[in-house]
């Protein structure tokens, strides 16, 4: 299974602030399988390391209680946009210039021509 890093877009609560002590878990969206758990760092980010490539995944972060007992939490998905989607259908760069048709070659010719 090939995996890549992710750095998930600033979490905050219903005031506008970063949750203090929030934990982030991703998920996989066709199987629901636990995939990484992270700590959201003072900017309102986690830093994923092993997200699986190809498959949607979904966070759960929970905050201000043991295990969201009286605390909160909060789901939000990160979509692997496929090329039908608008998206590129890859989670590299390398990845997503190979399926638009940008390759350095033709980049070269075209400057030639």
């Amino acid at each position: 299974m090939a995996t890549r890093a992710l750095t998930t877009p600033d979490l905050y609560d219903g005031r506008k602030r970063v949750p203090r002590g929030a934990r982030m878990t991703a998920h996989r969206c066709d199987t629901h399988a636990f995939v990484e758990e992270q700590e959201v760092d003072e900017n309102g980010q986690a830093s994923f390391t092993i997200i699986p490539t190809e498959t949607d995944t979904v966070y759960h972060t929970m905050w201000g209680g043991v295990s969201g007992k009286d605390g909160k939490h909060q789901w939000f998905p990160i979509r692997f946009m496929q090329i039908t989607d608008g998206g590129t259908g890859s989670s590299t760069a390398e990845g997503a210039l190979d399926n638009l048709g940008v390759h350095a070659a033709a980049i070269l010719w075209a400057l030639v021509f």
